[in-house]
Order: structure tokens, then C-alpha cells, then sequence
């Protein structure tokens, strides 16, 4: 079938080429010249009988191959060709017999209404091999698709299922015909197939996500887009549905979101805010949490310049001294700054950051800067309040030494008074010195 095809379309290209007139009309009158040549040659045989035989088939063809033009043009080549050398008075286009006028009248009749009906007959085979020419392309076309495509009936039942129907399904075409798609795939979604179906045919298309079944049992989810065709009185005449399967970009988004939803419970159980620096465009993108930290409005954009005025007037130079280095490549590790809020209020941030590149070699340059912060100013209070602790400790122990130390010292001078009192009685500066020592608290 597809043979024949070809050849016709090559027969249907030449008759639409620029030589295809010349062609035809000379076709024509080949086939005369062979009818008229077939007609001598059998002269001895037939005489004067059956003149007509084979003009009328060289009229047919004529008709079949060249059109209808070129069928009239046989006609009337033959007409003249019978009356030069058939009909008598011959060698003369003049006809004597009245009788052998009529029946040329009636082959010229004859002739060109086989003509046109022949002539007819060809643009119709024409027309239609051209569309069956033009199904076949598109069958390819829609075969060489890795999206299922899939026609139905009103009724849902299949019609033509393409290799990407094949492949994704794991059924081929013969298998899935005639079966009603939506049983055949178990179709499930977030409307219903009859819901879907009312959308189909009162708006005449539906787009959306489903699920189906392949032929080995996997749930694979589709982006469906549904079409209603309608005939000249409006009438349903098919369903065409084009699927992509999408099931594993939806893994890959759902994947993101669990990854998603983990990065934002770390950071709230951390504390912590994540922010994106674009050095192209100056402009900071962070969240919520970061928001809070710098007392940043919740709406609207805000750019490094204002993220920089936030920060300590004693911290700023430095902070933005090892911006400048990270975006040279070098790593300055965790930062602590101060950062003024707009009620006055000093609050203490670490940040934490890496800089991406792009390019290689002399064309390397940062692009944008990712990182996280947090605020330390609860751990900086602490901090404080151990350096206070720990100074009191060590003035506590310092003062705990000398007063030893200088117990030591009164121990040996009591010592020596006591002995003096012993050996001089009435010696009035060692009773001095006893008195102040019973005086002192214990």
C-alpha cells in the first residue's frame, strides 16, 4: 500500500510541476498516434468495422493520466485521426456517409463524456491519495512523539493510540483499541473522569494532572491536555488527549518541598534566618527569620547599602572589609557584628556565608553570596555576665590571700606579745596589742 502511495504522489508531483500542461497534452497525443497505429495494423483484419475500439481507450487514458483537458484534447485528436483515415471519403476530413457522420458525432459524444467522468474519477483518486498521503505524515509526525497521543471516540473508546502511547504505556496499539481509556489506564485524579468529561464537552477542552496505570502496574502521574471535536452540525465526533508523564518531575518538586520543609524546620530549631546576596544587582533576598533579625520591614525589597547602615557604626568598616575579601575568594569564617535596631536597641548577629562563582580562570567572578544568621545576643549577655562572674571570683579568691597571708602575720606578732606578757607582766604595749586582738571579729 505504502508503495503504490509513493508512486502516486511522485505521478501527482510531476502533474503539478512546471512541465506537467506539456507533459499531459503530449501524453495525449501519444496515445492517439498508438490508437491510430493499432488501427492500421489491423486494417486487414477489421476493415471498416469497430473504427472507434481503440480511440475510446486512448481517450481513457488520456482522461486517467493527463486529466480531463487532456481526454477532451484525445477526443478530438481521434475524432480527426477516424475521418482522415478511416471514414471515407479518406484522406479527407470531410464525411460523406450521412450515417458515419452520426456515429462519429455520437464517439465524440461518447468520448467526451468519458472524459470528463474519467477526468473526474482521477482528481477524486487524486484527492483522496493526497489525504491518505497526508494521515500517513501525520501518523509519523505523531509517532515520532514520546508524549502519548491518543484519539478516542465520544464514548472514550480508543481509536488510535501512537509508539509514545506504546512506550509509556507498555501496550502496543491493537492491544488498546476499542477499550474505554479510562478503565483501560485506571484513571484517578483530582476531579473525576465524569467531571472531566462534563468541563470536555461544555467548554470543549480540559487541561490538568492524572494518574494512570501502565500495563506492568506502575502509577505514573500525566500532564493531560483533552480536546472535543464536533462535526459541521456541532455534534461530539472524538476526544484527542495528548500525556506527558510527568512522574518524575513531580518526585524531583516533592523531593524539594521534604528538602524544603527540612531546611526550614532546621533553621527554626537553630534560630536562624537564611539570606542571598546578588552582587550584580545589590539587592538582598531573605527570610522572614532574617527580617525579624535586622528589624527589616516584611514587604518591599531592600538593598546592601541599607543592610550595611543597620550595622554598628564600630562594626561596619570591618564587616565590610571581610565581604570584600570573600568575594576575592578567601575564606574569613564566621562573623559576630552588632546591628542597631530602629528603636535603638543593640542586638549581636553571627553570619555565616559562601560566596558562588562563575566562570573560569580571568573570567572567575562572584556572583551572588548564600548564608545563614542568627541572633546571639542572649549568648553575648551570658558571655558577659561569666567575664562579671569570673572577675568577682578572682577578686573573692585574690582577697581570700591576703586576709590568710595577713592572719599568718598577726598570729606571729600575738604570739610574740603573749610571750613578752609572760616575762614582763606590766609591759603595756604588748597588753595593747592582745586588747586590739580580742577586739577583732572572729
Amino acid at each position: 500500500m505504502s508503495i503504490r502511495l509513493d508512486i502516486q504522489l511522485q505521478s501527482d508531483r510531476s502533474v503539478l510541476s512546471p512541465v506537467s500542461s506539456t507533459w499531459r497534452y503530449g501524453f495525449a497525443v501519444l496515445a492517439v498516434l498508438a490508437a491510430l497505429g493499432v488501427r492500421l495494423v489491423l486494417f486487414p483484419l477489421l476493415g471498416d468495422h469497430a473504427p472507434y475500439l481503440p480511440f475510446i481507450l486512448a481517450v481513457m487514458v488520456s482522461a486517467r493520466f493527463g486529466g480531463r483537458w487532456p481526454g477532451v484534447a484525445a477526443t478530438l485528436a481521434s475524432a480527426l485521426g477516424v475521418a482522415w483515415f478511416a471514414l471515407a471519403p479518406k484522406r479527407s476530413f470531410a464525411v460523406a456517409d450521412p450515417h458515419e457522420m452520426a456515429s462519429l458525432a455520437l464517439f465524440v459524444a461518447v468520448a467526451l463524456l468519458v472524459s470528463l467522468m474519467v477526468g473526474q474519477l482521477r482528481e477524486s483518486l487524486r484527492s483522496s491519495i493526497q489525504a491518505q498521503l497526508a494521515l500517513q505524515r501525520e501518523s509519523e509526525l505523531i509517532d515520532l512523539s514520546h508524549d502519548a497521543i491518543v484519539a478516542t471516540d465520544p464514548g472514550r473508546r480508543i481509536l488510535r493510540w501512537n509508539a509514545g502511547a506504546a512506550e509509556m504505556y507498555g501496550a502496543p496499539e491493537h492491544e488498546a483499541a476499542g477499550r474505554a481509556i479510562h478503565d483501560y489506564l485506571q484513571t484517578t485524579g483530582d476531579m473525576s473522569t465524569a467531571g472531566i468529561d462534563e468541563v470536555l464537552h461544555r467548554t470543549g477542552r480540559w487541561e490538568g494532572e492524572l494518574c494512570h496505570v501502565t500495563r506492568d502496574g506502575r502509577s505514573i502521574i500525566v500532564d493531560s491536555r483533552q480536546i472535543l471535536q464536533r462535526d459541521e452540525e456541532n455534534q461530539p465526533t472524538g476526544i484527542l488527549e495528548i500525556n506527558r508523564d510527568i512522574t518524575e518531575r513531580k518526585r524531583a518538586e516533592e523531593a524539594l518541598r521534604q528538602a524544603s520543609e527540612q531546611r526550614k524546620l532546621a533553621l527554626e530549631a537553630a534560630n536562624m534566618g537564611a539570606w542571598e546576596f546578588r552582587f550584580d544587582t545589590g539587592k538582598v533576598i531573605w527570610d522572614e527569620r532574617c527580617r525579624q533579625i535586622f528589624g527589616a520591614p516584611a514587604a518591599g525589597e531592600i538593598d546592601h547599602d541599607q543592610v550595611m547602615l543597620r550595622i554598628h557604626p564600630d562594626d561596619r568598616a570591618a564587616t565590610e572589609k571581610a565581604l570584600q575579601q570573600t568575594m576575592a575568594g578567601a575564606d574569613v569564617g564566621d562573623r559576630e557584628y552588632r546591628i542597631v535596631s530602629t528603636d535603638g536597641t543593640v542586638h549581636w548577629v553571627a553570619s555565616h556565608g559562601r560566596v558562588l562563582f562563575e566562570g573560569e580562570a580571568d573570567r572567575r567572578r562572584a556572583v551572588r553570596c548564600v548564608g545563614v544568621c542568627m541572633d546571639i545576643t542572649g549568648r553575648k549577655q551570658a558571655e558577659e555576665r561569666l567575664r562579671e562572674t569570673q572577675k568577682l571570683e578572682t577578686i573573692g579568691s585574690l582577697a581570700g590571700g591576703v586576709a590568710h597571708d595577713f592572719n599568718n602575720l598577726l598570729c606571729i606578732i600575738m604570739g610574740s606579745a603573749s610571750l613578752v606578757l609572760t616575762q614582763r607582766p606590766t609591759c603595756e604595749h604588748s597588753q595593747a596589742i592582745l586588747s586590739a586582738w580580742s577586739g577583732l571579729p572572729s
